[in-house]
């Protein structure tokens, strides 16, 4: 046996750290898109949430407006969401509907915010045809534009 000099010179080394830098880097990118993809998720469920709980203050405002209308009342130019509702099915997410009238036809604008500051807007037109015995003969949404905002 012939005891030399070592011709290896660090090769083996080398390779090992260019592996671990490898692996390093696609974790890190892998952990990048799922933490991505999480954040995305959570916005859009927050999304949803808000349409859904815009939509419900929407339906609340109709029903106060055609109740108003068959009760000869006036009606409401404000219709809130109770909190306790809110807190249970919208994470407390604050809904307050502004009502206008021109004519037979209701302007609703409805707009929920939660408390990241994320807000969903649904203005809703809708008319009421009411007959002599203040009854509503004829309902009909008109009109229907949705947005979001707080990305």
């Amino acid at each position: 046996m012939k005891w030399g000099p070592n011709k290896q010179k660090g090769y083996a080394l080398l390779v090992v750290i260019l592996a671990m830098f490898m692996v390093t880097t696609l974790g890190a990118a892998m952990f990048t898109m799922v933490y991505s993809d999480l954040r995305n998720r959570e916005s859009q469920e927050k999304r949803i949430m808000l349409s859904y709980a815009a939509q419900a203050g929407v339906e609340e405002s109709m029903f106060q407006i055609h109740e108003a209308i068959s009760d000869g009342m006036p009606v409401p130019s404000v219709v809130e969401l109770p909190p306790a509702e809110t807190e249970q099915f919208f994470h407390s997410a604050a809904v307050r509907a502004n009502i206008t009238r021109t004519g037979e036809t209701y302007v609703i604008d409805c707009l929920a915010d939660d408390v990241s500051g994320k807000s969903f807007r649904i203005i809703a037109k809708a008319r009421f045809k009411v007959n002599s015995s203040s009854d509503v003969e004829e309902f009909q949404i008109l009109a229907y534009e949705r947005s979001f905002s707080g990305d």
